[in-house]
Formats: structure tokens, sequence, C-alpha cells
């Protein structure tokens, strides 16, 4: 079975992961891998302040100055300060 990934984009930078286990890394090379939901990381920093892994914005994105144009329906809206 061919497991490669093919990418059809610009990459830039060296992505770094840390695990906390050379279990956990094992576990990932024989295909088990589990990750929480966004949820779970916007949660802990609602309800703990935990700034270090927890993000309010996490999965999220910021626009600062921008337009929103739906053709299909001739909608223009401004989207100035949301957060998507």
């Amino acid at each position: 079975m061919d497991k490669t990934i093919i990418y059809q984009g610009q990459i830039s930078g060296f992505p770094l992961f840390k695990f906390q286990t050379a279990d956990i890394i094992e576990k990932i090379q024989k295909g088990s891998f589990y990750m929480n939901s966004l949820k779970v990381y916007r949660d802990r920093y609602q309800t703990s302040g935990d700034e270090e892994i927890g993000d309010p914005f996490e999965g999220k994105i910021y626009v600062n100055n921008a337009q929103l144009i739906i053709p299909e329906k001739s909608i223009i809206e401004p989207c100035n300060n949301q957060v998507f």
C-alpha cells in the first residue's frame, strides 16, 4: 500500500513536532494517530487561562480589512476586524 502524500503548494519553514514518549512515536509509525478537537484547546484557555497550550483563536482566522464577495447572490460585504 502506497502511503505517499502528494502536496501541491508551497511549504516554507520546517515544522517541528515534539512527542512526550518514544511509545507515541512508535504508535504513529504503526498508523495509530489521535488528535483532540480544536474545541479542547479553546476551552482549555477559557477555563484555566493556559496560554501555552490553550488558544481562544485555535483554528480560526482573524480578518483585518477585506471584502466578502458572493458573486452568485451579488453580495459584497465588508469584513473588518472579524474572527472566522
